[in-house]
């Protein structure tokens, strides 16, 4: 699915630290995702004092560069204001597109604020030194409702009861395996991210490049580029996913293929994504899922850390507001439910698939209005003449 910029924060007002600390409900937050930091915060600024676990082993988490409205990233300073954000990020002043055999560059225009790039790793790293709540490094073994909340087990052999779980450990989520709601992997994506040297000649912020057989971006990071090659699983058999990227980086005459050799780099980080296009998972009893963790919708097009955001908001204010947790489950899924749901009728109504065909056969003119239309850009951007 083509990036497109993310949509600007709705539901939740930010909302000032809780006057009187609310019951003091028992509250496990799971994942060393971004998702995992924002929420552990905003449950402690409203007054509880949730644990977090990060797992030992879990599924590699890109070290990649997040595209962020410039809205997002104003809301993470303002809601989490204990979370240094200065000097985190860099406003993208400058995107190429291309589909196809054409391309266009796009500038920012003069009165808007251009979205900013930010590395996921120094963003957790930031989150995690400014969370107050006890912190702990452990795998999940188990989780089984009871009459007194959440019996979770951990590998080292303890257990503790919680009257909430917080799922956040990304879309390939083990909470969601222990819960039997894992998402649909049969058709989802192959993903592999990974870092190297910019070369000099580089002068593009921001470079995304897709047709029906795969996505290729790179994002300027200082001396660096970070890459990402994406491609949908073939259903039934997809035996040598490897193969089939250094094929298309074979038979791509593109910058971005010449800067990695035409093969994917042996230090390359690997995903496998679910379908965005499958339903959401929002709890499963007292196990609730946030961000990528509730729906794979959220990694696509640069959606997850802005939804990861909305998801903690509704989340803490649910918990602050509600009458007991049960009550606050429901008015987070019913919040989040609809919010997806707007932006999947939305996605449907005005973008197409981008490993799917933009344009018929012979109208290739068509090809960077249709990349154009996909970027969603919001007045952000402005074309500058086609390359």
């Amino acid at each position: 699915m083509s990036s497109r910029l993310p949509p600007p924060l709705v539901g939740v007002t930010p909302f000032e630290p809780a006057d009187d600390p609310p019951s003091d409900a028992r509250i496990l937050v799971v994942g060393g995702t971004v998702t995992a930091f924002v929420v552990t915060a905003l449950l402690e600024r409203t007054g509880h004092r949730p644990t977090l676990v990060t797992g030992r082993h879990e599924a590699a988490i890109s070290a990649d560069v997040v595209r962020l409205s410039r809205s997002t990233f104003d809301a993470l300073a303002t809601v989490v204001p204990a979370v240094d954000l200065d000097g985190v990020g860099s406003p993208v002043d400058r995107l190429s597109v291309a589909s196809g055999v054409e391309s266009a560059t796009l500038s920012p225009v003069d009165d808007a604020s251009p979205p900013v790039l930010v590395e996921r790793r120094e963003l957790r790293r930031r989150f995690r030194r400014s969370c107050d709540s006890p912190q702990r490094q452990a795998d999940v073994t188990s989780v089984r409702e009871t009459p007194d909340g959440v019996a979770v087990s951990f590998d080292d052999g303890s257990r503790t009861t919680f009257d909430l779980v917080v799922a956040a450990d990304g879309p390939n989520s083990f909470l969601g395996t222990l819960t039997d709601t894992v998402h649909e992997f049969e058709t989802g994506m192959h993903e592999w991210t990974v870092r190297t040297e910019r070369p000099s000649s580089w002068d593009e912020c921001l470079w995304e490049r897709w047709d029906r057989r795969a996505l290729l971006s790179a994002a300027s990071v200082s001396d660096e580029l970070a890459v990402s090659v994406r491609f949908p699983r073939r259903p039934g058999s997809d035996s040598d996913p490897r193969g089939r990227a250094d094929a298309v980086l074979d038979a791509t005459d593109d910058s971005i293929a010449t800067v990695l050799g035409g093969r994917i780099p042996d230090r390359s980080t690997y995903r496998l994504l679910p379908d965005p296009t499958v339903e959401s998972t929002w709890f499963a009893g007292s196990v609730v899922f946030c961000g990528t963790a509730a729906t794979p919708l959220g990694w696509a097009g640069g959606l997850d850390t802005t939804l990861a955001v909305e998801d903690a908001m509704v989340l803490a204010s649910s918990l602050r507001t509600a009458e007991d947790c049960t009550a606050a489950i429901e008015h987070y899924a019913r919040d989040r439910r609809a919010r997806t749901l707007g932006i999947r009728e939305a996605t449907r109504d005005d973008v197409q698939s981008w490993f799917e065909s933009f344009v018929p056969d012979g109208e290739v003119s068509l090809c960077v209005d249709a990349t154009l239309r996909a970027l969603d850009l919001g007045g952000e951007f402005l074309p500058s003449p086609r390359g």
